[in-house]
């Protein structure tokens, strides 16, 4: 059985409504057993990433089972590489080309985060 310090953990922004809907989707997927899931806005993560108390995130955050520490679109890899139909993803990253793909959207969607449903509460510099 896995303890809580031996899973990956995935580190998300709470003030974000994408991010709050995707982390229960994936609890749903995974189930509460597979890995940790925190907001941003936590003592523990701003401690681990070294985050400005206050400052908004600028993309979401892992630390996976061996202890690395991910941010961004690598954050998301490692996550697709934990889960069996997700990884054709991780893999499709190595790919000459993809990995630069992937990072710019990723950063237009974290940059464009708020700006979903209709109104843009902030607008993030890239």
């Amino acid at each position: 059985m896995k303890t809580v310090m031996n899973k990956p953990w995935i580190f998300y922004d709470a003030e974000c409504g994408i991010c709050r809907t995707a982390t229960r989707v994936l609890r749903l997927l995974l189930g509460s057993n597979a890995l940790v899931v925190e907001p941003l806005q936590t003592n523990l993560a701003r401690r681990l990433f070294n985050l400005e108390f206050g400052a908004r995130p600028s993309e979401m955050k892992a630390l996976t089972a061996e202890r690395r520490k991910l941010g961004g679109v690598d954050s998301l890899l490692h996550l697709a590489g934990l889960v069996w139909w997700l990884k054709p993803i991780a893999w499709a990253s190595r790919v000459k080309g993809i990995y630069n793909l992937m990072k710019t959207a990723y950063h237009w969607l974290a940059a464009n985060r708020y700006c979903f449903g209709g109104t843009c509460r902030f607008r993030e510099t890239v």
